[in-house]
C-alpha cells in the first residue's frame, strides 16, 4: 500500500510539474552493479538466470541518478515478475556513438500487440488484474514520464510468450563524449 501511495504522488509530482530532476554524470558501472545486487534475490526466488553488462569505469551519462535507478529498478522488477519458470533477465548498457542504450530484456510472457497498446495507461494490468503477481499497474507509466523528464523515450519489443525488451537512449557525459573520437559501436536502429 504504501508503494502504491508513493507512485501515485510521484505520477501527481510528475504531472504538476513538481517532481525535481537534477541532470549529472552518472557513472553505468556503478550503478548497474546497484541494481544487480538489489534485484538478484527476487531473480533466484523465482528461478531466474540474472545478467549484467555495463562500459568500462569511468563511463557516464547524463541524468538524474536516483531516477534513473528507479526506472532500471522498476524495468528490472518487472522481468522478474512477469517472466517463466527457468527464465533469464538481462540488463545492457552499451555505448553507440554518442549515446548510451540501456536494454532490459526478459524470457517471460510477453505481450499483445493489444496489450500494447494500452502498456502506459495508468493503473491497466493488462487483464492480469486476477494473476498471482503484485502490482498497481503505475510503474511503467512513472518510468516512460521519468524517461522523458530526463530526455529520452522509452520503448520496447514484445512477443507474447516469448519475453519482452523495454529500452532507452541517454546522452553520453560531456567528459566521455570528449575522450573518444570514434564511436565503440554503430548506432543501432529503433
Amino acid at each position: 500500500l504504501l508503494n502504491m501511495i508513493s507512485d501515485v504522488l510521484d505520477v501527481s509530482r510528475i504531472e504538476t510539474g513538481g517532481m525535481q530532476i537534477t541532470i549529472t554524470d552518472v557513472e553505468i558501472r556503478p550503478l548497474i552493479n546497484d541494481c544487480q545486487k538489489m534485484i538478484v534475490a527476487d531473480a533466484n526466488a523465482a528461478g531466474l538466470s540474472l545478467q549484467a553488462e555495463a562500459p568500462n569505469h569511468g563511463i557516464a551519462v547524463r541524468a538524474d541518478k536516483t531516477r534513473l535507478k528507479q526506472v532500471l529498478l522498476n524495468l528490472l522488477s518487472n522481468a522478474v515478475k512477469y517472466n517463466q519458470p527457468g527464465g533469464r533477465v538481462s540488463l545492457l548498457a552499451q555505448r553507440h556513438d554518442k549515446l548510451v542504450r540501456f536494454s532490459i530484456e526478459d524470457t517471460g510472457i510477453g505481450m499483445t500487440p493489444a496489450q500494447v497498446q494500452h502498456l502506459f495507461e495508468p493503473f491497466n494490468r493488462l487483464g492480469r488484474e486476477s494473476s498471482q503477481t503484485a502490482g498497481s499497474g503505475i510503474g511503467l507509466v512513472i518510468t516512460k514520464r521519468l524517461l522523458e523528464l530526463m530526455g529520452s523515450e522509452l520503448k520496447l519489443t514484445t512477443t507474447e510468450q516469448q519475453g519482452s525488451t523495454f529500452y532507452f537512449d541517454l546522452p553520453l557525459s560531456t567528459a566521455n563524449v570528449e575522450a573518444h573520437d570514434e564511436p565503440e559501436h554503430p548506432v543501432p536502429q529503433s
